[in-house]
């Protein structure tokens, strides 16, 4: 497979884009005092191989040529190896399947700023990244409202809803819905005129018929 080199259909970055951020650092020892080392998701540096080398690690990840970055390893989470330059990565995203760029910038920002260990990795997009963290957020949501001991009809009826949003998302299978079910019913008596719980029963319906 050849590197793409066409951007219009990535996925846009809020704050970057969606094509290669190019530089004018060069990596190579004569413009760089220290021993290189690239992020093991760049590849390594061997000998005068030079490291703008589109590589291609067999999970369908290229380094983008002429985008490097320069790293400062003392601001690293205590690394192994430290490194001394990020590149743009070209990926595709496990979720939406789209490709999308990790930004040398927005690593710098992880390893960095974050502190992230370097063995953190995007395999989202921005995107999808947000909606996993929003689905995670409303996971934990939900089990709260679950587990307290006496439920109002209101947190019911948000718990149900919760459900059936982490069901959309793919959280939670639809073979569970008795559980909405008996989360709707607890609050019928007070909510069951309320647009919000008939919305939601509809949406437990729906399900019902598509399992």
């Amino acid at each position: 497979m050849d590197a793409p080199k066409d951007y219009d259909d990535y996925v846009d970055h809020p704050r970057f884009g969606r094509a290669p951020r190019r530089t004018r650092v060069r990596v190579s020892r004569d413009t760089y005092p220290y021993e290189i080392s690239l992020h093991w998701i760049n590849g390594p540096f061997y000998g005068e191989r030079p490291p703008e080398h589109v590589w291609d690690w067999g999970d369908d990840t290229w380094t983008v040529p002429g985008t490097a970055v320069v790293a400062d390893p003392d601001a690293q989470r205590e690394p192994t190896v430290p490194v001394t330059h990020y590149f743009d990565l070209d990926k595709r995203c496990v979720d939406c399947r789209r490709r999308f760029l990790f930004f040398a910038v927005e690593q710098k920002y992880w390893y960095q700023k974050l502190r992230l260990p370097l063995e953190a990795n995007a395999i989202r997009c921005v995107p999808c990244r947000k909606a996993m963290q929003d689905a995670k957020a409303k996971q934990r949501r939900y089990m709260e409202l679950v587990a307290l001991d006496r439920r109002s009809p209101a947190d019911s009826l948000e718990a149900a809803v919760a459900f059936l949003d982490l069901v959309d998302v793919g959280f939670f299978g639809d073979r569970r819905l008795d559980r909405v079910r008996a989360l709707l019913n607890a609050a019928r008596e007070d909510l069951g005129e309320d647009p919000r719980w008939r919305a939601a029963l509809a949406r437990v319906q729906e399900l019902g018929e598509r399992a």
